[in-house]
């Protein structure tokens, strides 16, 4: 996995403004375009504030990310860079190989210091920070961009749309807001964001207006199978391996309701490599949940979260520290399988008999 050690230029006077709002939702209406009064009080306009003051920013995203989360916050990078910015890409741990491609020819950087504005997309909770902001996180500004509707706060400032189908798309009103042109590279990471976070374009968020920026990034030269071949068909020998030593795992719970899996490996790129897999067990006729539990070594898990219809799989993941959405959400946590597997099948079985459509037995 190629990384640019560049040095990050030192860090901007504090922008006073951002500690004061902290976790605000999206507005209805308003353009929160650069030029709007500096003096509404909403998230936007706050951002609009923040890089009218501040020179250099590090973007980054949740660790073991996928295209939504690198996607984002690659373009976000690129964004920053046509106003004119100092912005870095801080690549957290666990990149997948397969998703290299959404940062190439980005600018990066190696590390993150304290005082820097760090610019975080797609994270829904503090324990999914690279481990470098974790250690740092109380001496940094840290600005949050995300979607999920279930989410810890932790940043000076916090943009959230519960109702957008991706971060991505987010980073992509950001381009519109800011007037910039959308480059073929950024259409490339924000495409990537959106299919991946809308299931190949059919989660409950997709709408009209999804299927509008798809046919925009399209037209500014997103190759939708090309990015469809990177990402959905390109499973390795040892892919295929690892979901072969998965399927041996595969055990039904609740009357066959609830559906789990587990993979033990200590390779550097097992979360990547896992990408997809708890897709699959949804495919089953009785399945509502189900949970795939990844011990990558260094006592912590990973446990990927799905469901379908009412069932609130970032409830779960929330407990154990992480979030996401309703139907797909997901934790890192210390530990290990044998610990954490009883307890995100029992917290599953408990959530399906207790939802009123899915909780009768058969």
């Amino acid at each position: 996995m190629a990384r640019t050690p560049e040095s990050s230029s030192a860090p901007s006077p504090p922008c006073a403004s951002v500690s004061s709002l902290a976790s605000v939702p999206l507005p209805v209406g308003g353009t929160g375009e650069m030029g709007d009064d500096p003096d509404k009080e909403h998230p936007w306009a706050t951002l609009d504030q923040l890089l009218r003051s501040e020179n250099s920013f590090v973007v980054t995203c949740h660790r073991a990310p996928d295209a939504d989360a690198l996607g984002s916050a690659a373009a976000l990078t690129e964004l920053l860079v046509a106003l004119g910015k100092d912005a870095r890409l801080f690549l957290p741990e666990r990149v997948p190989e397969h998703l290299e491609f959404l940062y190439g020819g980005v600018p990066t950087t190696a590390d993150v210091v304290a005082g820097q504005t760090v610019l975080i997309t797609d994270t829904p909770s503090p324990g999914l920070l690279p481990e470098r902001l974790v250690r740092i996180r109380s001496s940094l500004r840290c600005v949050v961009i995300d979607h999920h509707s279930s989410y810890q706060v932790f940043g000076d400032l916090e943009l959230r749309d519960e109702t957008a189908c991706s971060t991505g798309s987010m980073v992509l009103d950001l381009f519109r807001r800011f007037r910039v042109k959308v480059s073929p590279r950024v259409a490339t990471q924000v495409y990537a964001a959106m299919v991946t976070d809308t299931l190949g374009f059919r989660g409950n968020r997709v709408d009209a207006g999804v299927f509008h920026d798809a046919a925009f990034l399209v037209e500014s030269g997103a190759d939708p199978e090309s990015i469809a071949r990177r990402m959905f068909d390109a499973w390795t020998p040892r892919k295929l391996k690892l979901f072969q030593r998965a399927l041996d795992t595969l055990t039904f719970h609740c009357d066959q309701r609830v559906a789990s899996m587990t993979i033990c490996d200590r390779s550097s790129d097992i979360y990547g490599e896992t990408d997809g897999f708890v897709d699959i067990m949804m495919r089953g006729s009785t399945v509502v949940a189900a949970v795939l539990v990844i011990d990558g070594g260094a006592d912590e898990c990973k446990l990927r979260f799905r469901s379908k219809g009412p069932l609130n799989v970032a409830v779960v993941a929330q407990r154990m520290g992480g979030g996401g959405h309703s139907n797909a959400a997901a934790t890192v946590v210390a530990g290990n399988l044998e610990q954490w597997l009883p307890r995100a099948v029992s917290a599953l079985s408990s959530m399906v008999d207790l939802t009123p459509g899915v909780g009768s037995r058969a």
